[in-house]
């Protein structure tokens, strides 16, 4: 069976969401996710932007995605995407996006296992959103190699600086949730298969490359940051030039006039 996984917003409204879906869904309110029964599919909603499907057809899918639209939270300009294959069997396992359960009417299983997928897409956000924020500014590091000085006006400099310190301070506000999750204060017995997922999905190590990208984005603010203050720097050099060279005119003039 398939299973489906999306990142649409940067949060959902979960409490407005459920008294929505819980009118004609079966439903139930987790720490940090919702859970919702539609037909024969199963839902986890997490407050984080993130949606896992669990043996949904395309019209469950879609009409659930409309449906949470007025719930979005700063909605993404494109949803990112990923799926994954799941069967019951024995023993529970998960290797290389396959998942295997015991039991099929597990619930807190499928939570556990939910939360991994919903963490590994919310990566992927960030992980693009990086990326595309160190590529937009790598010409100016090309730039400042070639040329010694970075070729924007110091208004330019500033939006630059203003757009890297709004993408980090969004990742940075958001991390938490990559951390294991505070569920398992409550559930200890789940946390081994929930780090089974982590394991599979690289969560650990995807984490520690964004944290070495949210590092150069620290080091661009820098670079521009010193960029911006030896322009003054200059700026001020030239302007106080000019008043000692003035003074000296006046002070000849005066002299010759005399």
């Amino acid at each position: 069976m398939r299973g489906l996984v999306y990142c649409t917003a940067n949060s959902y409204s979960l409490l407005k969401l459920n008294e929505t879906l819980r009118k004609k869904h079966e439903t139930f309110l987790y720490q940090e996710a919702l859970y919702c029964k539609l037909n024969k599919s199963e839902v986890f909603i997490f407050s984080q932007g993130c949606i896992v499907f669990w043996n949904s057809t395309k019209d469950v899918t879609d009409g659930l995605l409309h449906l949470i639209k007025p719930f979005e939270n700063e909605p993404l300009g494109k949803a990112e995407f990923d799926q994954f294959k799941f069967g019951y069997g024995t023993p529970t396992k998960v290797f290389q996006d396959e998942i295997i359960l015991e039991d099929r009417n597990d619930i807190l299983s499928k939570l556990v296992i939910s939360y991994g997928l919903a963490q590994s897409v919310k990566l992927l956000v960030y992980e693009n959103r990086i990326e595309g924020a160190i590529q937009s500014a790598t010409q100016i590091s090309q730039a400042l190699a070639k040329q010694g000085r970075v070729p924007l006006t110091r208004r330019q400099i500033g939006r630059k600086i203003g757009e890297l310190f709004l993408e980090r301070s969004n990742i940075n506000l958001q991390s938490a949730f990559l951390d294991t999750p505070e569920f398992f204060w409550d559930h200890p017995e789940h946390e081994p298969l929930y780090r089974l997922i982590a394991k599979d999905l690289d969560i650990k190590t995807r984490t520690q490359s964004l944290n070495r990208k949210l590092e150069i984005i620290h080091e661009l603010f820098q670079i521009l940051g010193d960029e911006i203050n030896h322009r003054n720097s200059a700026k001020l050099e030239l302007i106080i030039i000019g008043l000692i060279l003035f003074e000296v005119i006046l002070g000849v003039t005066n002299f010759f006039m005399h």
